[in-house]
């Protein structure tokens, strides 16, 4: 009797997810699957999944990379109240 997928996106993804967590036992693959568990790619996967990716992290004691912004660094800090840095 086949099985009824009602969201067939969170159930990739949580394939995804268990895939790579038991890879993660292979010393040959542990690299490559702590590099995906780090990347942005990592978070993601887990909005499909539904998951929060800082919990399987730190579940898994993995660090996140730095994520990358479209903003340059001056952009990102907040200008003072008052000061819009326009002249």
């Amino acid at each position: 009797m086949p099985v009824k997928i009602d969201n067939p996106a969170k159930a990739l993804a949580t394939s995804i997810l268990v895939h790579a967590i038991k890879e993660r036992k292979n010393p040959a693959k542990r690299q490559e699957v702590n590099d995906f568990f780090a990347d942005d790619w990592f978070e993601d996967v887990c909005d499909l999944a539904m998951v929060n990716p800082d919990v399987v992290r730190q579940k898994l004691g993995v660090v996140a990379k730095r994520r990358r912004t479209l903003l340059a660094p001056d952009a990102a800090t907040p200008s003072p109240a008052g000061k819009s840095g326009i002249s």
